[in-house]
């Protein structure tokens, strides 16, 4: 069911409800009401009774009480056996009817068959002895009125419940009459004009967070889009180069003959293109793996050992460099062990090939609310003009040099990435000349026993 039809229906049920409850607020008021008048007209009755059977000092007869009546009335005088000793009435049809009469109360009231019978009841000492005064009064024009009210209520709230219906779908019709013009400019929009957005209406109200959040929600498909588009520009060139290379090596293996010497450096040359092509087959997949997984499972790890087996990987690769660590001996931080040695050696693999430094460091430490780890070189530094983009896709600063260290420009993207799903921020600080600070700044997780590391 539509908004409009569900706040149509709901306006409707709530008119309805509002008539209900008026309906019975109306139909106790105007009982409560009877019922208070009626009381009143017999007390005032009973008081005259006793006042004449006070100043006459004996029991009035028939005829006499009958003075004491209105329409549809009885009295009844009662001895102390509650027998009726002396009787009158006007029109009195309710003597049929076995109603339980309460002799200790003063008041009651009965309903039936849509008609009221009203009692009151008096004690009273005439002559040394005591009686009961009762007068019982019928009400059959309460029945009558309350018909006629129901039947103005039945046709007042046929009118208000039309009435609410059609002004609840014309007032929902116009207040989500901007929801389906926003509904019909998205639809409109075409992939080239995600990036015009919608346009926001004067009001400053819901439907301008509505539109403001389309436009948000635009502006990041958009930006998804393009993000796309570049990543498979810049796959396909890195697949192309690597390519054609090996294409036109392997041509020139088949159609020549050439010495030992020079297909031995060719062969070289090939395999260097598939080691590139296998190391940009697995950031792709890399990549496709951390957009489908968004978590994983993280535990308390002992950052000194990690980070020292990282290093010693590349102290092999790089005999000629030295590479150092200051780290607490009980710091630990949470997070995926094997991601976390995978960021390092992206940070390390970064300063060996790129930096020209003669040492690398790994410097951790802790303060109140955060974990600071932060993989230092001595090299050359990155240009600032570049820094900006150091961390997006396939962005490389040096280009011909990281082609030929099999370099895709995916790494630092990668580490970002990975420090950024476990609530972390990855930075970096660098000025030319004098090497490079990447800074991973982790959150400290209260665990029991207060702050691990701390």
């Amino acid at each position: 069911m539509k908004i409009k039809w569900r706040l149509t229906l709901i306006a409707s049920l709530f008119s309805l409800l509002a008539i209900l409850v008026l309906s019975v607020v109306l139909y106790f008021v105007l009982s409560n009401f009877d019922t208070v008048y009626e009381q009143r007209i017999l007390t005032i009755q009973l008081s005259l009774l006793e006042k004449n059977m006070v100043e006459t000092g004996q029991l009035p007869s028939g005829n006499t009480l009958k003075t004491f009546l209105q329409p549809h009335q009885q009295i009844r005088i009662l001895d102390g056996k509650q027998q009726i000793v002396a009787a009158g009435e006007d029109d009195f049809e309710s003597a049929e009817y076995d109603f339980p009469l309460d002799r200790k109360g003063n008041f009651q009231v009965f309903r039936k068959e849509g008609d009221s019978l009203y009692i009151q009841r008096r004690q009273l000492d005439v002559g040394g002895h005591a009686y009961s005064l009762e007068i019982l009064s019928e009400n059959e024009y309460f029945s009558d009125v309350m018909e006629k009210v129901w039947s103005l209520l039945a046709m007042i709230s046929g009118v208000f419940l039309i009435v609410a219906t059609v002004s609840g779908y014309m007032v929902s019709r116009l207040a989500l009459s901007p929801v389906h013009a926003l509904i019909r400019s998205v639809k409109q929009k075409e992939l080239t004009q995600l990036s015009e957005g919608l346009p926001l209406p004067r009001s400053k109200d819901e439907i301008y967070e509505l539109a403001e959040t389309f436009n948000y929600l635009l502006k990041r498909v958009n930006n998804s889009i393009e993000q796309q588009k570049l990543f498979i520009d810049n796959a396909s060139h890195e697949l192309r180069t690597p390519l054609t290379v090996l294409e036109g090596f392997i041509s020139t293996l088949e159609r020549r003959e050439l010495d030992a010497a020079t297909k031995a450096e060719f062969f070289q040359t090939i395999h260097q293109e598939i080691e590139h092509l296998r190391h940009l087959a697995n950031e792709l997949l890399e990549i496709s793996v951390l957009e489908r997984i968004p978590s994983w499972d993280n535990q308390w790890v002992q950052l000194k050992p990690v980070a020292e087996e990282s290093l010693q990987a590349f102290t092999t690769l790089a005999p000629e460099m030295q590479f150092q660590s200051q780290i607490p001996e009980e710091m630990q931080v949470l997070f995926d062990p094997y991601r976390l040695k995978q960021v390092l050696k992206i940070l390390l693999d970064n300063a060996v090939k790129y930096a020209n430094a003669s040492l690398v460091e790994i410097v951790a430490r802790q303060e109140l609310a955060k974990t600071l780890i932060e993989v230092r070189d001595n090299g050359v530094g990155i240009p600032l003009e570049d820094q900006p983009q150091l961390f997006d896709r396939f962005y490389r600063v040096d280009k011909s040099r990281s082609r030929e260290l099999g370099g895709a420009g995916l790494g630092l993207s990668i580490a970002r990435t990975l420090v950024e799903r476990q609530g972390g921020v990855l930075w970096l600080a660098s000025t030319p000349g004098s090497g490079t600070v990447f800074t991973i700044e982790l959150p400290n997780t209260k665990v029991p026993g207060g702050i691990k590391g701390a």
